[in-house]
């Protein structure tokens, strides 16, 4: 079981591309993710993919020169050892426009599903804050839980405010998310049943996985890269 811990600061340089996508990746002993990455422009694209574990310490990297509409597929398990901590962040960088399909496996080659990330981490000059929201179920037969990744090589405040259907506040949580590291909140700790919305606030972009278990068996992740709005106050 996957614990949140207080990460060190960990000070990683970045070369900064046009466009960085964030991809949520899990490679522990019971699971594997892959990855088809795409060049959807009419020109070659130079990409260069990270891989971090989830304290934010650099795993793998390795650079691709692709055609135009040309793929690259790479199985993360094969380039990183597989442990407890490996899983969090993917960093993908590249000056033309891609498209990553994500693919989630279960240890003996289940696909469990797939999941599409097709637009980049974006800023705005004006935020001071970005906020990002999810919506849960949890029933016997859905237990949700949110993984929250830092992209940026910089420590980000990162505050959690988890409400029931009737819009009352069940739990809050803040705290700080060290340079490309990832924390793992278990939303069924504080929400035994029931429906509602988690509403997330961040310094800067961030990566928001959702991961839905059944009877404790992980079947389906998503990635959200999109801020519903941003504030400058």
């Amino acid at each position: 079981m996957r614990r949140v811990v207080i990460f060190s600061l960990v000070l990683l340089a970045t070369i900064y591309f046009a466009a960085n996508y964030a991809v949520y990746y899990d490679c522990t002993p019971d699971y594997k993710t892959s990855l088809l990455i795409s060049n959807l422009s009419d020109e070659k694209a130079y990409f260069r993919v990270t891989v971090f574990d989830s304290s934010g310490q650099r795993l793998w990297r390795g650079t691709y020169n692709k055609p135009p509409y040309s793929s690259v597929f790479i199985d993360l398990s094969q380039v990183v050892k597989r442990s407890e901590s490996s899983w969090g962040l993917v960093l993908v960088q590249c000056d033309e426009l891609l498209h990553i399909t994500v693919l989630y496996w279960e240890e003996e080659g289940t696909l469990l599903n797939s999941n599409h990330v097709i637009e980049p981490f974006n800023f705005r000059q004006d935020a001071k804050y970005y906020w990002y929201a999810v919506g849960y179920v949890n029933s016997e037969n859905s237990q949700p839980a949110l993984i929250l990744a830092n992209p940026n090589d910089k420590s980000i405040d990162v505050a959690v405010w988890i409400y029931d259907e009737a819009g009352q506040l069940v739990k809050d949580l803040e705290g700080e998310l060290d340079p490309f590291s990832a924390v793992y909140v278990n939303l069924v700790k504080y929400v035994q049943q029931g429906s509602g919305v988690v509403d997330i606030r961040s310094t800067l972009p961030i990566l928001v996985a959702v991961e839905h278990y059944d009877d404790g068996m992980l079947w389906n992740i998503n990635n959200i890269v999109d801020w519903y709005t941003t504030t400058s106050w």
